[in-house]
């Protein structure tokens, strides 16, 4: 349901089939899981979260292709210096 919501109001593309997909983006790719989490402090609330730090059978993961250096953080906030290094 949640995810086709979020096609409905164009915040994601698909639902895609493995084989679509590789034919889309020309070639392969990676994907990460999505998940469901209890809302802290609300239980019986949830919500989505996308796993880019899930590793595949090979290692890989979304996160371990980004410097770290480029996104900085502390305790409070989250912030974004560059996206150019993203491939």
């Amino acid at each position: 349901e949640y995810c086709c919501n979020e096609v409905a109001l164009g915040h994601m593309s698909g639902l895609f089939t493995e084989n679509k997909i590789f034919n889309i983006l020309g070639g392969h790719f990676a994907s990460s899981p999505l998940g469901v989490v209890e809302k802290s402090g609300e239980p019986g609330k949830f919500h989505i979260i996308h796993d880019l730090s899930f590793k595949s059978i090979d290692s890989f993961s979304v996160n371990s292709h980004l410097d770290s250096d480029g996104f900085p953080t502390d305790t409070h906030c989250l912030g974004y210096k560059s996206t150019s290094r993203l491939h």
